[in-house]
This record gives C-alpha cells, structure tokens and sequence, in this order.
C-alpha cells in the first residue's frame, strides 16, 4: 500500500473510524460470498489493496478465479466447496495462500495473498456464504519461502544441507532394501582449507567450495545427489552404484577438480580432494551409520595421503576397540556418578634428606567389587572421548578436601590438555583458591610436556591464570615429547619433572645420562626446581642426587596409597573391618 493510498484525517477522527479506512490502513479488503449465484462483493477498497486498474470483473467468484496464477495448488472454491467442516451456527474457518495475477495471468506480475474468514452453511447444511478478508503477503511469504529452502539446501552452494542429505539417504535405503538396487554414499574431503583460508581469506576459502560443488555436480550422472555435510566436506548419493563403480566415479571427481582448477575472484586454486565411500546395505543399514561409516573411510584416506580414494572395509579389531571404548566410559560416567572415582597419593622425597615435600595425587577407578584401577587403564580412552572435563573437575574436588581436612599435606595434581582451555575449571580453581591463600600454597598444578607446547598459547594463558591463583604448575613427563628447553623460560613453570623413560636405566644409559644432566644444568640456572620420576634403586637416587636433582619419585619411596594420610591405627582397623566383612 502506497503512503497516498491512506491519508489520516484529523478532522474526521472519531472512535468509529469508517471500516474501509481501517481495512486499508491495515492492508486488507474484506469480501462476501454467495455461493448459491457466485455474487461476490468487496469493500470499496479492493482497488487500493490489490492495485488493479479494473475492480469490477471481480464481482463473481469466477471472475475473481481467473486472476488466480494457474499454477497456485490452493483456491478459495475448494477450501470452501470441498470443506470437510460442519457448520454447527458458528461458521467454519478457513485460510489459504496463493499467487495473484492483477494484471492477468499472462502478466509476469505476482502478488502472494492470504486468504482467510467462515463460511456458513445454508438450510441443506452445504455451504452458502462465506465472509472474509484478503492481506498482501509478499514479504512474509518471501521470508518464509526463504526459510524453507533453508531447511532444506545450504546457501553457500545451492545443493542440500545435510539434515536434507539425511533424508535422502533414509529414501534410497528404504528404496534398495525394496529393489535389491546398489547404491553409494561418498564423503568428499576439500583438503587444506585451512592453508586456503589463510592464504586467501575466509572469502575465497568459501568460493572454492561453491566452485567444488559445481564441478562435482557438473561430473555426476542423472539420479544422483550432492550436498553440503560440514564446513570443507561434500557428501554425493550415488544411485545404482557398487564398489567398483564407486572406486571409479571418485576418480573421475579427483581428476575432473585438479584439471581444471577452481575459478574464484582471486583466480584459479589448485585443488585436492580426499574421498572416503562406503555402499548402502551392504556395510550399512541406517542413513547414520552410512555417513559415520563413510567419515572413517575418509579418515583413513586422509592418515594414508592426500588425495586419496578409500572405500569402506569393515574391521573386527576397530568393532572391538568400539566396544572396549564404549564399556570404558560406562565405568568412568557410573564411577562419577557414584563417587567411586578417587585419589591416592604418591610421596615425592627430597633427595637428601629422603623426607617427603609433596605427594603426587593419581586418580584410581573403584569398582563396584573393590577392585581399584589405575588412570593409565581408563584416562587415555576418556580423553578421546571428550570425559577428561568429569574427571578433572572431581580431581580438583578431591584435592581439595584433602588439602582442607590435612593442613600440612602439599599435593600436586594432574589436568589434562583439554583443561588448560576449560574457563570453567580455572573458574573454579580459582573460587577454591581465594578462599584459603594457604592452601593455594601448598597445592601444585601439572601439565604433561606434550599437551603444553602442543597448545602453548592455551598453555600460557592457563599458568599466569594457575599462578594468579597462588598455585605452583609443574611440567611433567618432561623430555617424552618435544623436548625443546627454550619451553621451559617462556611457560615460567615452578617444577620440572624429567620423564621416567629417563630415569629407568640411568645407571646403564651414557644417553640418558647426558639428557638429565644438561636438564638439570638449565633448569638450576633458571631456578626450577627437579623431579626424577620412576626412581627404582638407591644407586640410581645417589646418582641423581649428586647431579643436583632435587626431589625423587617412584616405588623405591612408596607406592600410591588411598589413606596414606590417615593414622596408622585407622588404616589398620579398616584394612581389620574389610577383612572381617
């Protein structure tokens, strides 16, 4: 509606304003139907609302059908005629939508249209009258054509989004499981995005995979289908299609990419792709299973080379690694959950006096039958599966209600490298921290030497928060990863912990002996103090000890034990308790 269609005029204003105005001013005409001689009358403000230049020839219902686009699939004569509703003397509503031709359907102009009100029935209960209105819709309809299409293709490359490549796979299986009929499910990899990104921008990273999209599509046959997965990767349904054809249609995508360069505003990338496939029903019998199926074949291709094509195998030992995985984070959420993961404590000794300074807090699993099992059994496996957050945080808990119920114990704990970027554990550190300052002092804070210069600017960040908070961080298992002792000025650690791979044969080992003693050099100079792990023999500790080690570790000390805090007498009558019990 235009501004000069509707002028307000004050001098006319009242409570009741005409009702033409008010179905102008809202963009709406109203209308009366008679379906008994097809008599439709409108508002007088038809004209203004639907911009026609002859209102008139709508002065029947099929008069007013004839300006309805063709091929709109909705018409106000079988929302009505055909209703299934009963009029009970309310009326029955209803409400439809579709394209208007105002200047006739041999025009290209097309106006959408709600079309909504009751009919009501006469004396032999069909329906007789209808009453209603009409409102523009374009923009809301064009928004909600918009989101619609949204749902169902990604607008980065006009081909499906994944829930709509979802969908597709579930009607092909359903399809081959009728038919007996091959078919195959490729994930295409775009590889070394990143460096595109980089040395491009964002901008063109994203025009190489829209290009991508359409040479691949430009490369498929009729029936099959591509679509966006994730960022860099493409997945394609391949109809009709078993392994050998598969090997052979990834291929001809590899080749088709890398020969003819994809064109973007900054001009022709260099390309590769990794393909990993997989073929329905034969190695799958669930659209999921198809898409994580063919994601491992991808992985494969990626460890093997780039560039590369692997179809899907199964394995038994990958099955049974699943299943070892999938049992190990049942015990540890079961552990959480019952309070059955614990802490024992292993004495960490001055190398001169032999007194303990600290102790090393390792976690232990209790099973439900007693049985305690060590962290290395369960925690590598709990990393890869995104549970090291439980586990670090009831760390932290643990520690501290030892370092609260033992005023003259020091602990150290261990986090793993998923921690040092967790704000949520920091958070709590620090919260625990403030609270006691001494207790902050006399609590210890590792992290393994791997996991630091692997994410060193997390790392960073993570000590001055951890040294912020009147805690020490020691570096453990220094010298297992990448051993480069320029690390050990810019992480400002407090403690160093010289892996016990070092430290095992360091009697017999003239290498091991020239890797701790140069550490140990650097490290006095810095003013860290030393910790020699797995120390076994007394003349490994005499001979550590005369380098300038300054503290030892391992079972020649103690081995870790859950109540070593506790008096004598009291671990002697529980140990009396569970052996009556």
């Amino acid at each position: 509606m235009d501004d000069a269609s509707f002028k307000y005029d004050k001098a006319a204003d009242s409570t009741a304003l005409p009702t033409d105005k008010i179905l102008t001013a809202a963009g709406e005409a109203a209308y009366c139907w008679s379906l008994e001689n097809d008599k439709l009358s409108w508002s007088a403000n038809l004209r203004d609302v639907l911009k026609m230049p002859d209102v008139e020839i709508m002065n029947t219902g099929v008069g007013f059908a004839r300006y309805i686009d063709a091929g709109s699939s909705n018409n106000r004569y079988d929302a009505i005629a055909k209703s299934a509703g009963v009029d009970k003397g309310a009326g029955v509503p209803y409400q439809l939508q579709y394209a208007f031709c105002p200047h006739g359907r041999d025009d290209e102009e097309r106006i959408w249209v709600e079309d909504c009100g009751r009919w009501f029935a006469g004396a032999d209960g069909k329906p007789a009258k209808a009453f209603g209105v009409i409102r523009v819709i374009n923009e809301r309809y064009e928004r909600e054509r918009r989101l619609t299409y949204l749902s169902q293709y990604d607008e980065l490359t006009g081909e499906a989004n994944r829930a709509h490549l979802v969908s597709i796979l579930e009607q092909r299986m359903e399809s081959a499981k009728e038919t007996s009929q091959p078919f195959s499910y490729m994930l295409v990899a775009i590889d070394d995005l990143a460096l595109i990104n980089e040395g491009y921008g964002f901008d063109i990273a994203d025009e190489v995979i829209a290009g991508v999209s359409r040479i691949l599509r430009n490369n498929m046959r009729n029936g099959d289908v591509i679509g966006r997965v994730s960022g860099n990767k493409l997945g394609i349904v391949l109809a009709n299609c078993d392994d050998d054809q598969m090997n052979f249609i990834a291929q001809r995508f590899q080749m088709a990419v890398r020969e003819q360069l994809v064109s973007t505003t900054a001009g022709p990338v260099f390309v590769n792709l990794s393909i990993g496939g997989v073929v329905g029903l034969r190695h799958a019998l669930t659209a999921q299973q198809l898409m994580t199926r063919a994601h491992e074949a991808l992985d494969v291709a990626k460890h093997k080379k780039r560039g590369m094509f692997v179809a899907y195998r199964a394995s038994l030992l990958i099955e049974q690694t699943r299943r070892q995985n999938a049992a190990i984070a049942q015990d540890v959420i079961s552990a959480f959950n019952e309070r059955r993961l614990v802490l024992s404590y292993q004495p960490i000794v001055n190398a001169r006096t032999k007194e303990p300074q600290f102790y090393e807090a390792l976690l232990r699993l209790i099973r439900p039958d007693g049985t305690e099992v060590a962290a290395s059994s369960f925690v590598p496996t709990a990393e890869k599966l995104g549970l090291t957050r439980l586990i670090d945080h009831r760390v932290l808990e643990l520690a501290v209600d030892t370092l609260k119920k033992f005023p003259d114990v020091h602990l150290a704990i261990n986090v793993s490298a998923r921690t040092t970027s967790d704000p949520e554990w920091i958070g709590l550190l620090c919260a625990l921290m403030i609270s006691d300052r001494s207790m902050a002092a006399r609590l210890i804070v590792e992290i393994t030497e791997t996991s630091a210069i692997d994410h060193i600017s997390d790392t960073i960040r993570f000590i001055e928060q951890v040294k912020g908070a009147g805690c020490r961080i020691a570096i453990d298992d220094f010298g297992a990863g990448h051993t480069s002792f320029r690390y050990l000025r810019e992480l400002m650690v407090d403690v160093v912990k010289i892996d016990g791979s070092y430290i095992q044969n360091i009697s017999s080992s003239p290498d091991d002996q020239i890797f701790v003693k140069t550490l140990v050099d650097l490290s006095k100079k810095l003013g860290l103090q030393i910790v020699a792990e797995w120390v076994q023999t007394a003349e490994d500790a005499k001979l550590l000890q005369d380098w300038g080690v300054d503290l030892l570790q391992g079972f020649l000390y103690g081995s870790p034990q859950r109540d070593l805090f506790e008096p004598a007498a009291a671990r002697e009558q529980r140990s009396t308790d569970h052996k009556t019990g």
